[in-house]
This record gives C-alpha cells, structure tokens and sequence, in this order.
C-alpha cells in the first residue's frame, strides 16, 4: 500500500461528521434559527423568556446529545446548543477542566 493509499484510507467524508445538523428540529422551515441566537444587550426576563423557548424546541429535537456534544467540543460560544445556554456550556466545560 503506497503512503497515500494509508493517508485516504482513514479519511472520512466531513459530509459524515456533521450530517446529524439536517435532523435538527431548528432546522425545520417552520423555525426561525434566529430564536436560538440574542442581541448582545438583550438581559433579563426577556431573555430567558427567549432562552426558554428556544430550549423548548431542543428538548423534543432528535439530535440533541449530537447538538450538545459539538458545542462542548468546538466550543459554541453563542446561542443555545443541544439545549444549554452559554452560560450553561460554559459552567459545563470549567467543571470539566477541573477534573
């Protein structure tokens, strides 16, 4: 086997990594992607009013240990992922490091 017959061989389509992103229930046509994402001087009751709604969707959506574990691993810094805030996933990744 020649060296790059060994290189491509343990190559995986990327198409493969990130397909689980299409069975998203936020990626439905019914569903804003916006609700998942807030002004930066958005605070207060109206925010987690739109955090909660948004984690509402996540919670009945098919891919949300997928979702979870991308944004823990890349990190997602905005936004609600796999059903956690920012600072949810921040809190997560701190008491992970500590370990």
């Amino acid at each position: 086997m020649t060296l790059r017959e060994k290189q491509t061989s343990r190559l995986k389509p990327i198409y493969d990594l990130w397909k689980w992103q299409q069975e998203g229930l936020c990626r439905k046509r019914n569903i804003d992607p916006n609700m998942f994402f807030f002004d930066d001087n958005m605070r207060g009751k109206v925010k987690r009013s739109k955090e909660k709604e948004a984690k509402k969707i996540c919670q009945a959506c098919p891919v949300i240990q997928q979702c979870l574990e991308h944004s823990l691993n890349l990190p997602e810094n905005y936004g609600i992922w796999g059903g956690m805030t920012e600072e949810e996933r921040r809190r997560v990744i701190r008491k992970k490091h500590r370990l």
